[in-house]
């Protein structure tokens, strides 16, 4: 029994010496602010060329996210089922494939991204 309670004043000691602050502190990722444009240009066309959507939606038919933004926007918008509903993002498979779940064909997307995909369709999926 004296050598469990020397045990235990022995690790209580070790952990009390421990210095905390060292330890690294994950941010909180600052979820986007709906008063704010999100920029097709800067911020969701940029993710598509990140993540190789483009690799499976090329040119080929179908869903098209290869090209220019203004090509990619209207591929979004008029493919024979459009993927972006402007202004409803919850009829929108460019936002619902990843609201639930963020990934697509093995590809992540942080939740700051999807919520940001989710702002620019309902700030009315602009070209801008």
């Amino acid at each position: 029994m004296k050598i469990l309670f020397v045990l235990l004043i022995t690790i209580s000691v070790a952990l009390a010496s421990c210095e905390y602050e060292n330890f690294p502190v994950v941010p909180t990722p600052t979820p986007p602010n709906p008063n704010v444009d999100i920029l097709f240009s800067t911020e969701i066309f940029p993710l598509i060329a990140a993540n190789s959507c483009n690799t499976c939606h090329g040119s080929a038919g179908g869903l098209t996210l290869s090209g220019n933004s203004s090509a990619v926007i209207a591929s979004l918008k008029t493919s024979n089922s459009p993927a972006v509903t402007p202004g409803n993002s919850a009829t929108s498979p460019f936002y619902t494939k990843f609201k639930d779940n963020a990934s697509h064909n093995g590809k992540t997307l942080t939740p700051t991204v999807v919520q940001d995909i989710k702002l620019w369709i309902e700030q009315g999926a602009k070209d801008n």
